[in-house]
């Protein structure tokens, strides 16, 4: 939950302030580092040893490079492609019950 809350905080204050400077990947990118920052912060009391929460980091971080990156694609994809179909009253008839 730590990881989830302090994702969307950084998210928000990007989409709050710098807008026009972040593309859907980059809040993607930026959602999946603070998310693994968050669990690593809540895991280092967990474990009672931060070495050990904190020597996983840099692979959470090539983690969250990667899967950032691909959902971030994805999700720019269908933003780009939904575009296309046709919303409310624009449906042919018999398409909507």
């Amino acid at each position: 939950m730590g990881g989830g809350l302090i994702s969307l905080f950084a998210m928000y204050l990007a989409f709050e302030f710098v807008p026009k400077y972040i593309s859907v990947i980059g809040f993607s990118l930026l959602g999946a580092f603070f998310h693994n920052t968050g669990q690593s912060v809540v895991l280092g009391p967990l474990l009672g040893s931060w070495e050990v929460a904190l020597s996983y980091y840099p692979i959470l971080v090539l983690a969250a490079l990667a899967t950032g990156s691909l959902t971030g694609y994805i999700a720019s994809y269908f933003l780009k492609h939904i575009q296309s179909i046709p919303l409310g009253r624009d449906y042919p008839k018999g398409l909507i019950y």
